[in-house]
């Protein structure tokens, strides 16, 4: 069940990066069957035999691994099996496994093209250092030694891998992505200002009173970074700005507007989101509002997600108004995204996350979140080390568990490591999904021949005896209304929560609320909610043209997984349980990184 998911979610980054579609088989003579075979592979190319197989087997769950298989079937190599591959890796073959070496194969130009595209470090084809090791030492030495770590990524497509996928299938555009702009022309990507308003929103590098530098490359790029803002200090109040985005035309019917905003103004300005929809009956455009963001954070960029559902052509609107009190700045946008895809459904910001990295061994814990159907989760961040962070995704009692049904029937949740590059068609984000099992329960039958009130006891692979729940809750006095529980023998507050507020701390002893440096925003879903969690790195990032190899060099520094052949071997030892998973991976960053912020959008 989750591998499906996971297929679906890789169809759409294909769809939103390529003009590759993927549709249900009806009938047609060559088709792909995919199957939960021995490991991950699949033959390279059309092989014309009617039925071709695909295996997504266990632990190919991953949604880069998947983009990896369906590569090959659309007739891509390994990326190490190109004719040049010498001249930037040598293969050390008495540290491959006896068996394995054909995997290592050299493909000449009459059975590969490299489509005049230079040697990618980078792709998501390219095996790992590790690939098919005998023992410790790596099987693949890079002549770059920057790009030890790198090579054998499985976050997502390289700028490399989408100018070969798009080259060879004649890609002009792609299928869902519409817009994309960070301001960095003086066209500002076609934008206009409306005429009936009462101000203008000027295209600026800095403000006085903040912000001091764009959101795209944080003011380390010289001549470059430029935002768009509304100057409501020199504004009445009630003053409008209206800037509107060219003429968009959509084909899937919803779509997700994604944007940064930055408040340097009063507390009391707003930005409204709009969309001007034309018909043959409005010529003019009819303006719809579509969200009101009030109560915006003073001095800091803030990501915000707005789903949308228009079906004619249309435009999208962002109006600043002048709210009461004194402003010494504005409000200012920069980086928006407009796609045909899903929006995620929660936004969970962590400041100063540099501070965090540096205290090792560092437990985060979200706030609760709701998914559409109503039940409550939370997510947890262990920061190992600088190069190591596990994520937990759990369920937690919630406001609305007597009218839910139990266990909770196959939820997915997808956690997503977001590249911060402004232009969503290049990010490589590293994603991880769960979905829950609901044949994954505990027997607490023993419950019903106690005499006493059993202390309430979390999702644990055994059940715990009654008996060991009191002692250890007897050590522990949870504050603010929390109640102990046990989770792997160990005493545990659960921490109360309401609809915008909520206890954490190891003894519940601390407060927090939608008011305080995190902020929610929640869409919907039909059946199953993908809930994603995108850990925005705030990095370093001038401009895409400045050598990505270079800029993926920390980007990949321990990977979670090994490269897979289309023979069928699994490379990916483990299990993975489905009401309380961790995923481990390193932290992916571009050289030189800055981890002043850390935004998470889930």
């Amino acid at each position: 069940m989750n591998a499906k998911g996971v297929i679906l979610n890789a169809f759409e980054r294909y769809r939103l990066k390529t003009c590759i579609d993927f549709k249900p088989w009806s009938g047609e003579a060559n088709y792909i069957s995919v199957f939960k075979g021995s490991g991950c592979w699949s033959s390279v190319g059309n092989r014309h035999v009617g039925k071709q197989e695909l295996s997504i087997g266990e632990n190919c769950d991953r949604i880069a691994t998947v983009q990896h298989e369906f590569l090959h079937a659309l007739g891509f190599w390994h990326e190490q099996s190109r004719s040049d591959r010498d001249d930037y890796v040598t293969i050390v073959w008495d540290r491959i496994l006896s068996g394995r070496e054909h995997n290592f194969n050299i493909y000449d130009d009459s059975e590969s093209d490299s489509l005049n595209v230079p040697y990618d470090y980078t792709s998501v084809m390219h095996y790992s250092k590790t690939a098919f090791q005998n023992g410790t030492e790596p099987t693949i030495v890079t002549r770059i030694s920057d790009f030890e770590n790198v090579i054998g990524q499985r976050m997502d497509f390289s700028d490399y891998d989408l100018l070969k996928l798009n080259h060879l299938y004649n890609c002009s555009s792609s299928l869902s992505f519409m817009d994309s702009c960070d301001f960095e022309l003086e066209n500002i990507c076609g934008m206009i200002q409306n005429s009936g308003d009462n101000a203008d929103w000027q295209r600026v590098s800095q403000v006085p009173g903040g912000p001091e530098n764009d959101h795209s490359n944080m003011g380390q790029c010289i001549d470059s970074g430029f935002f768009m803002h509304f100057d409501s200090s020199s504004a009445n109040v009630g003053d409008t700005a209206l800037l509107e985005s060219r003429m968009l035309y959509p084909k899937r019917g919803f779509q997700c507007l994604e944007f940064y905003l930055y408040n340097s103004g009063s507390e009391k300005d707003q930005v409204k989101i709009y969309t001007r929809e034309y018909t043959a009956g409005n010529p003019d455009g009819v303006l719809t509002l579509q969200r009101e963001i009030q109560d915006i954070p003073m001095g800091s960029w803030q990501l915000y997600y707005v789903t949308l559902q228009v079906t004619e052509k249309f435009r999208v609107a962002f109006e600043g108004l002048r709210g009461f009190g004194s402003s010494s700045g504005g409000l200012s946008i920069d980086d928006i995204n407009l796609s045909e895809t899903r929006c995620p459904h929660h936004i969970w910001l962590l400041p100063n996350f540099s501070q965090l990295l540096d205290s090792q061994n560092t437990d985060v814990y979200s706030p609760p979140y709701y998914s559409p159907e109503g039940y409550a989760y939370q997510v947890y961040l262990y920061l190992n080390s600088s190069i190591i962070v596990g994520i937990y995704f759990y369920l937690i009692s919630g406001a609305n568990d007597d009218q839910l049904q139990w266990p909770c029937p196959w939820q997915q949740a997808t956690m997503t490591l977001l590249d911060q590059n402004p232009d969503i068609r290049q990010r490589m984000s590293n994603q991880r999904s769960i979905t829950t099992d609901p044949t994954m329960t505990n027997d607490i039958s023993h419950l019903n021949s106690t005499s006493t009130i059993p202390v309430p006891t979390s999702i644990v692979p055994d059940p715990v005896p009654t008996s060991n729940v009191h002692n250890s809750c007897s050590e522990v006095e949870c504050q603010n209304g929390g109640i102990c529980t046990v989770q792997d023998n160990r005493a545990e507050c659960r921490c109360p929560a309401g609809e915008d507020w909520w206890y954490m701390g190891r003894l519940c002893e601390k407060r927090g609320s939608t008011q305080d440096t995190i902020i929610i925003a929640v869409s919907s879903t039909v059946a199953v909610f993908v809930v994603m969690l995108i850990i925005t790195l705030v990095s370093v990032y001038c401009t895409r043209r400045k050598y990505r190899e270079k800029m993926s060099s920390n980007s990949a520094a321990s990977n979670p997984e090994n490269t897979l052949k289309p023979q069928g071997q699994n490379l990916f030892p483990g299990s993975e349980q489905a009401l309380h998973v961790s995923r481990e991976w390193s932290q992916e960053t571009a050289v030189g990184a800055s981890f002043e912020n850390l935004t998470v959008a889930l």
